[in-house]
């Protein structure tokens, strides 16, 4: 495989899910709480600055013409301090969490908003350098911070390094900025892309009342447990949908073959895990964590298949997901309480899976729809 050709899904990756790869890190050696912190903190960042991401990434690889570019920089440009404030109130006043931690993931969130622009135009010119650049100056940066964790650093020098990675982004940005913030370079238009505004605010609003009736009803122990099974479990799907996959598409290249091999792996290894469990109960880690990890891994499969159909049609067909984004996140939250007071804690382990199955339930017949449709029109 080329490197170069998966470069920028490699750096999209390191923007984007850094905070997954610390929760998942902190649940693995046993910091539930910093992890249950972590995803806090993420859903809370997710709420507000994925409300208002607008599916940049792919707006900017599917505008042929540039267009978009300006006015996604000082459309994100104007919102974010504003964003950055909100965030912070809803955590301080939601959640015990300390404040440096807070403030120092909200800086990276910062600082990879911006960057996220530069990445995707900077694929669109194929500027391989610029990516690799990222990866290594970015991946060092967030080593240090998996050192600190392990290594259980004093406050202060955990504080510091915390907070240099959370700025690493910037050092990226500068040329971007020098090119863009001109006052007779504004132009702000949301009609472009309002019914993506739409979409990703009920996807980011969800994550945080999800999580959040998580924290509720399990405490933060068990659902430390439960934050780092999902994460695992929906690593391929979420890194696909945001990384891989918008490039692929991009490319126009076909992939299907692949995610169905990917698909089948992921559901034999997830129904592996639930049955090593069953009859070897709590060797390495809680019974609960190991089935709710069986059961993520499946849920991933089925998501993994349901984002390829998502992608397609927002960059092929040009559609917005709006209402099945809606419909889907209505009901996995409404299906939180409901099965909590029928399986009790064991129906934390299933709400992955759920997600899956109603992402691909609600996103299949709309991408065939309108693949019918374009047949139709080819024909006629």
């Amino acid at each position: 495989m080329n490197i170069k050709k998966i470069s920028f899904a490699i750096a999209s990756c390191f923007n984007l899910y850094s905070f997954t790869f610390l929760l998942i890190f902190s649940g693995i050696i046993g910091q539930l709480n910093l992890a249950s912190d972590i995803a806090l903190i993420q859903a809370a960042i997710v709420a507000i600055f994925m409300s208002l991401s607008a599916n940049a990434r792919n707006i900017l690889l599917a505008d042929k013409n540039n267009i978009e570019e300006k006015n996604l920089f000082f459309f994100r440009i104007i919102m974010m301090i504003p964003a950055a404030l909100l965030v912070y109130l809803i955590i301080k006043n939601t959640f015990n969490i300390s404040t440096y931690l807070v403030i120092g993931l909200i800086v990276r969130k910062c600082s990879d908003w911006i960057i996220e622009l530069q990445l995707a135009i900077k694929e669109k010119e194929n500027c391989h350098e610029f990516a690799f650049k990222y990866i290594l100056t970015d991946s060092i940066g967030f080593f240090c911070v998996l050192l600190a964790i392990i290594t259980q650093l004093e406050k202060e020098t955990f504080v510091y390094i915390l907070y240099l990675w959370a700025l690493i982004p910037t050092i990226f940005v500068l040329e971007f900025f020098k090119n863009n913030f001109h006052i007779k370079n504004f132009q702000l238009n949301l009609k472009s892309f309002l019914p993506h505004l739409g979409s990703t605010s009920v996807n980011g609003f969800a994550m945080f009342f999800f999580r959040s009736l998580i924290v509720i009803l399990a405490g933060k122990f068990l659902a430390g447990q439960m934050f780092t099974a999902f994460a695992i479990g929906g690593v391929i799907s979420t890194l696909f949908s945001f990384t891989i996959g918008p490039s692929i598409i991009h490319q126009n290249k076909n992939a299907n073959k692949i995610l169905f091999y990917i698909f089948v792996l992921l559901i034999f290894l997830g129904f592996t895990i639930i049955l090593l469990t069953n009859f070897f109960p709590n060797i390495m880690y809680p019974n609960i964590f190991m089935q709710a990890l069986g059961y993520s891994i499946i849920g991933g499969g089925f998501m993994l298949i349901a984002q390829n159909f998502r992608l397609s049609i927002m960059q092929i067909y040009k559609k917005d997901v709006f209402v099945a984004d809606v419909l889907i996140n209505i009901i996995i939250i409404s299906a939180i309480p409901t099965s909590y007071y029928l399986l009790r804690d064991f129906s934390f382990t299933l709400l992955f899976l759920m997600s899956g199955l109603l992402h691909l339930f609600f996103y299949t017949p709309l991408f065939y729809k309108l693949k019918l449709e374009e047949g139709i029109l080819i024909k006629i």
